[in-house]
């Protein structure tokens, strides 16, 4: 497996900043990591309403099934569409297309906004 370092780099175009290399396969890898300590976080959760239930009877049950229900709903769903979802494949830009982009100021000069809307496009190879 590749060693992963965050490391400063400098591209051809000129551009420095610090990046965490990584293929899909090792974000796969985080991402299942992360959804399976969420998991486990949640077991622990639902171990506290279990130990409680006996005491407190029909109320507590009903409110432990509905809060399964709705994190059932709302987060192991999620995060079972989270790791199932197809990386899509890249594609390139289309030849002769041109983007527009709207870049909204307020009371800044003008070669300041000129200066930092030009770099990133200079940066980008053509």
């Amino acid at each position: 497996m590749r060693e992963v370092v965050i490391a400063t780099a400098t591209a051809a175009s000129g551009i420095v900043g610090r990046y965490l290399p990584s293929s899909p396969v090792l974000r796969r890898r985080v991402l299942f990591a992360g959804i399976a300590f969420g998991a486990f976080a949640s077991l622990i959760y639902f171990n506290w309403w279990a130990d409680h239930i006996r005491p407190h009877g029909c109320w507590l049950l009903a409110g432990i099934i509905l809060t399964q229900g709705y994190i059932v709903a709302q987060i192991y769903a999620v995060w079972h569409l989270y790791l199932h979802i197809a990386t899509p494949a890249s594609l390139s830009a289309l030849a002769g297309r041109t983007v527009d982009v709207l870049v909204p100021v307020y009371d800044e000069p003008y070669e300041l906004v000129e200066h930092y809307c030009w770099r990133p496009c200079e940066a980008v190879p053509h």
